[in-house]
């Protein structure tokens, strides 16, 4: 049977989900919604586990600081670890490119960099935005991150191997990388699995795994797709809060002429600036003022003259 509220494999009989904890529904107990319909309405999760998003459920309490604790610091590790291979690219690139054993360094290095961005986004979610639903699958991604890591150290001691390089330091790094890659993924995993006291990973299926993959990865679009959503409203807010300074602080036309002229003037004495034309606030349609001196010249009009029409 089938969970019905995540789809996960369980077997006949079950009372609870091993993997969202909800109450499954079997033929007899079937509950009906507010509105009659015979559809199963979610029940409460049992009262030894607490599966919520907040941490908030009978085991969870206030434990998930623990989780994003843990989550932080090793993304502290490991983006430390991956602005260094950065920094060894950039500066190695052009020596790189100039031999053959150099375009393996940058491959492994590449590889490195790639497998240290990838746990460290997943390190995020994990910290940040985690949910019983998508556990399982950043779980998992983050362990892929960890054989990438892993693979790059492989690599890099197969080079020095071959060519005779610093074949103790490179198995070293290996080592260490092995040791960090249990360390946050288990770590991560203990933590969900006996502190929160969530079911992590009960099931190894491949549709299971995949199922969890998906969903860990939608929640990761998601995530980054409200994040640029963020972005982007806070540069249009300051560039309209810019524009808008920008506005109430133009002077007037014909303002900072004046002030230059008067300034020019001010230091030579016995001199007055001459006076500037005010601007103008003629609207179409309208008469312009009269200057002094002069008005309007009317035609006279003669009323004796008179028509006779026959």
């Amino acid at each position: 049977m089938k969970c019905w509220n995540c789809g996960a494999e369980l077997e006949e009989g079950v009372s609870f989900c091993s993997r969202c904890g909800r109450k499954q529904l079997h033929e007899g107990s079937e509950q009906l919604n507010d509105d009659g319909k015979g559809e199963p309405s979610p029940p409460s999760a049992p009262p030894n586990q607490g599966y919520s998003s907040g941490g908030t459920g009978a085991n969870g309490g206030n434990n998930t600081i623990i989780l994003t604790i843990f989550s932080i610091v090793c993304l502290a590790v490991y983006g430390y670890g991956t602005i260094q291979a950065v920094l060894r690219v950039v500066v190695n690139l052009f020596h790189w490119f100039t031999s053959f054993i150099g375009l393996f360094y940058l491959v492994a290095n590449l590889l490195l960099i790639v497998g240290g961005v990838w746990i460290c986004l997943m390190l995020v979610m994990i910290a940040f935005k985690r949910t019983p639903a998508n556990s399982n699958g950043l779980i998992i991604c983050l362990a892929g991150g960890g054989l990438v890591n892993i693979a790059s150290r492989v690599l890099f001691f197969l080079i020095n191997l071959f060519s005779r390089g610093a074949v103790p330091a490179s198995l070293k790094n290996l080592m260490i990388t092995i040791l960090g890659a249990v360390v946050a993924t288990g770590g991560v995993y203990a933590i969900i699995r006996f502190v929160l006291g969530e079911p992590a990973i009960t099931s190894f299926d491949t549709d299971t795994l995949s199922n969890d993959v998906r969903a860990a990865l939608a929640s990761f679009t998601k995530a980054a797709g409200d994040v640029t959503a963020q972005a982007s409203q806070a540069a249009h807010d300051a560039q309209a809060r810019q524009q808008q300074a920008a506005y109430t602080q133009q002077p007037p036309q014909g303002s900072a002429n004046g002030e230059q002229q008067a300034q020019q003037f001010s230091g030579q004495s016995g001199q007055v600036p001459p006076p500037q034309p005010e601007p103008s606030y003629q609207q179409p349609g309208q008469v312009p003022p009269l200057q002094p001196g002069f008005g309007i010249m009317r035609l006279k009009t003669d009323r004796s003259i008179s028509c006779t029409y026959s």
